[in-house]
């Protein structure tokens, strides 16, 4: 399956209107966008922050992008932005106006604003670069002074999936991770492979699933962990409960994908917690997939 690919090159130039409370005009907010990578049936979520903010009363923006190939599909406000969202409008014809106000005074908030979701356009195809702009606005501020801002520019990124968990699996496919969790120890290949539809080759040189076997769609590999099999022979045994104990003590490395699979209270970390479920686990006093 062709692989496609949209970048929005996100470039907004913010103007704010700010009541005049002493502050110099020509005084730099900072903006921020961030960068994403979602599948091309996702929604991708564009966000603006605020990283700068000597002091803000209200602000209008309006994003220009080219609707042949995205569609505006939605916002969100981030719960930690105090100003109120007086409107986000698109026209359906490539522009969205968001204006929003401090009711309570001057607002000093930084961190994330707002969160615009875009689509691809339905049919579109191949490899297309999508600007998103903000139109020139004349907007002062209490003095009738322009105001000062910057803001960082991000991508977002639809991409093709050469291929797809089946929808009552209990897999769980990470595509920006390149990562696939939830199989059980001891799975077949002819079981795990049943578990997937679309375009892959299984990698696997053990008898059963194993941490470190991956699966190969297009151009990338995708890499399975599972739980307590540090050892990576697809069963959890003494050998992880060695290689585990030799790491803590420094003795020996492991890869990536093992480190992944020491995590066996699923806590994020790696620690002599995990050593004692997985010895637990091998003395059958506790499952770790239970």
């Amino acid at each position: 399956m062709k692989k496609v690919t949209a970048l929005i090159m996100v470039i907004v130039l913010v103007t704010l209107l700010f009541v005049p409370v002493g502050k110099a005009a020509g005084e730099k907010f900072a903006f921020s966008l961030s960068s994403a990578r979602v599948p091309a049936g996702n929604e991708c979520p564009v966000t603006l922050s605020v990283d700068a903010n000597p002091g803000m009363a209200s602000g209008v923006l309006n994003i220009v992008y080219d609707y042949t190939k995205v569609a505006f599909a939605r916002y969100e406000k981030a719960g930690n932005f105090s100003a109120d969202v007086i409107s986000v409008v698109d026209n359906k014809y490539g522009q969205v106006r968001f204006a929003f106000l401090s009711s309570r005074g001057l607002m000093k908030d930084v961190g994330k604003a707002i969160t615009l979701y875009f689509t691809l356009v339905s049919g579109t195809q191949g490899e297309s670069e999508i600007s998103i702009k903000v139109l020139p606005n004349s907007i002062y501020d209490g003095e009738y002074s322009p105001s000062g801002y910057t803001c960082q520019n991000a991508t977002a990124t639809f991409f093709e999936v050469p291929f797809w968990v089946g929808e009552n699996s209990p897999y769980n496919l990470d595509i920006e991770n390149r990562l696939i969790t939830g199989v059980l120890p001891s799975t077949t290949p002819q079981a795990f492979s049943g578990n997937f539809g679309g375009s892959f080759s299984l990698v696997s040189n053990t008898v059963f699933i194993a941490t470190g076997n991956y699966i190969e769609a297009g151009s990338e590999k995708y890499y399975i962990v599972i739980k307590g099999d540090i050892y990576g022979d697809g069963i959890v045994g003494v050998m992880d409960y060695i290689s585990l104990r030799l790491y803590l003590l420094g003795i020996q490395t492991l890869s990536p994908v093992s480190l992944l699979a020491c995590d066996a209270d699923s806590n994020g970390s790696v620690s002599v917690t995990d050593y004692i479920s997985i010895r637990l686990h091998i003395l059958g006093i506790n499952d770790l997939f239970r």
